[in-house]
């Protein structure tokens, strides 16, 4: 039995339990602390709500990159550690001038920062993201280039050989682009889905920067598909739930960090 604590005390106590267990139970968690199985709901609420958790019936199971891929949905996604997401996309914002020629690919955080440049100028942007399409309409002063291709209705993405063409054809100033997992200590960062593979590919090579836009979550983690390695990046951009031994790895392998 464990003495009464403090709201961020047992929620500390959740994390330390889900990260050795992989998932906890409500019930078993309230006997353990003394408190109230409505009081345990609370606190992993509010752990979801800061992307550390996803809740379950009767309880909650350790979130993951893999997760945020294959069992949410994209409406889900959207609405997944939102101000983490917010303050990266704000860091990449920054990051740009007025008059660049710009690749934006699919991903959330990608989305946002599409939202952030309806009004900030000048632009040309090419995207095969339909969410990032949707927040560029209507802005008077970009111009938006739709790649084309076979629309893939969970991404919200546009693939195949005619978006491969697009981005192949175009020489543009810096992409931004997202990922679902990275491995610091391969190097390399990853993506679930086959055919965005070749795409996030041509976009690194047909551009001057490369900027990797990712969360805390997606860290030390290897899924299927290698995108590409992380030496070929202007910069990661990420937020500050990232562990610090994190951050360390990648700046002694000559791999510039950003933390919002």
């Amino acid at each position: 039995m464990l003495a009464k604590l403090s709201a961020a005390e047992r929620q500390q106590y959740i994390l330390d339990q889900i990260q050795k267990k992989g998932s906890i139970s409500v019930s078993d968690t309230a006997i353990t602390l003394k408190v109230s199985e409505m009081t345990v709901r609370r606190d992993l609420m509010e752990l979801e709500k800061r992307g550390l958790l996803q809740r379950r019936h009767g309880g909650a199971t350790l979130l993951t990159a893999q997760l945020l891929d294959d069992l949410y949905s994209w409406e889900t996604r959207v609405r997944h550690n939102v101000e983490a997401k917010v303050a990266i996309a704000k860091v990449a914002l920054g990051l740009i001038s007025e008059g660049d020629k710009l690749i934006l690919h699919s991903g959330t955080t990608v989305a946002l920062l599409a939202r952030m440049l309806r009004s900030y100028g000048s632009l040309t942007i090419a995207t095969n993201s339909i969410l990032s399409m949707e927040e560029l309409l209507g802005s008077p002063q970009v111009e938006v280039i739709l790649t084309g291709g076979i629309l893939n209705p969970d991404l919200k993405q546009l693939a195949g050989p005619l978006a491969l063409q697009s981005l192949n054809s175009i020489r543009a100033d810096k992409v931004f682009l997202s990922c679902s997992s990275i491995s610091t200590q391969d190097g390399l960062f990853f993506t679930s889905a086959m055919d965005e593979v070749a795409l996030e590919q041509a976009s690194i090579r047909n551009c001057r920067e490369a900027y990797l836009l990712v969360d805390h979550s997606k860290f030390q983690r290897s899924d299927f598909w290698v995108v590409g390695q992380l030496t070929q990046l202007k910069a990661v951009i990420t937020d500050a739930g990232i562990p610090p031994e994190r951050v360390k790895e990648m700046e002694a392998a000559g791999i510039p960090c950003i933390v919002a």
